[in-house]
């Protein structure tokens, strides 16, 4: 789904004749990577900052995430 700047871009395309619109090809087919690493950014960078944020409070249980790692993602509960 294209996002709200290539329907200005579109927009602008359209209006400056000088422009070919073909450009707007290319700019809607990088676009998709573009989004898809933009949200692997964003994934990431909520990890680090949830992850400083538990270190700085206090509220990280490092043994308890590494074990969780460990098995894989089962819960101690799983585990048994």
């Amino acid at each position: 789904m294209p996002g709200s700047a290539i329907v200005i871009l579109a927009a602008t395309l359209h209006a400056v004749p000088a422009i070919p619109a073909i450009g707007l090809a290319l700019v809607l087919s990088v676009d998709w990577f573009v989004g898809i690493a933009r949200a692997v950014g964003n994934l990431i960078g909520n990890c680090v900052a949830t992850m400083a944020v538990g270190a700085m409070t206090g509220g990280l249980q490092l043994e308890t995430a590494k074990g969780i790692l460990a098995a894989g993602g089962a819960t101690a509960e799983e585990r048994l």
